[in-house]
């Protein structure tokens, strides 16, 4: 089976980063972009309404107002898009995907103990440099963080209950 090279690399735990195949950074200038890319490449789903990325970045403007900057922050991050593969982001009258299969990210997919070994990948630090655009967004990223959290606690706990378990039995056996 052929292995599939990933188009985009992200790093979301601390500072955010974007990175093509290349090696070369991509990662939009704009901040809300880069919200828009981490909640894409995030969430877990194929497409993602427009409105609910209005309602996550811009939920204090008007409709129209949200939806003009939605557009702007679109547009840097298809120059981004455009330069690795322009097939990777699809922005549609209302909806928007990323092409997951092709986007590798940092600490996703590693077990709970590695990424708690690992500073950088802290739930603590996860969209660090995203915080504070909208009280909406912090929400989102808040939630995230603490399903990143409870995985590891869960992994910890199922590690620490097999020793109780065995020095309970042991005890009893005394």
């Amino acid at each position: 089976m052929k292995e599939v090279r990933p188009l985009l690399r992200l790093r979301v735990f601390g500072a955010m980063e974007a990175w093509s195949w290349t090696g070369e950074s991509i990662l939009p200038r704009g901040r809300k972009a880069q919200a828009i890319l981490a909640y894409l490449a995030m969430c877990g789903e194929s497409t993602v309404p427009r409105s609910r990325l209005t309602k996550l970045l811009w939920s204090t403007r008007w409709d129209q107002q949200a939806r003009a900057s939605l557009r702007q922050s679109f547009m840097e991050l298809r120059r981004g898009m455009i330069a690795i593969a322009p097939e990777l982001i699809c922005i549609e009258k209302d909806r928007v995907s990323l092409k997951i299969a092709k986007v590798w990210i940092d600490g996703i997919g590693i077990s709970a103990r590695a990424q708690r070994s690992v500073s950088q990948r802290d739930p603590d630090t996860f969209l660090e440099s995203l915080r504070g655009l909208d009280a909406a967004f912090d929400q989102w990223i808040d939630t995230k963080r603490s399903t990143f959290t409870q995985s590891a606690d869960m992994e910890v706990f199922a590690t620490f209950g097999e020793d109780a378990t065995t020095t309970q039995v042991a005890a009893r056996d005394d």
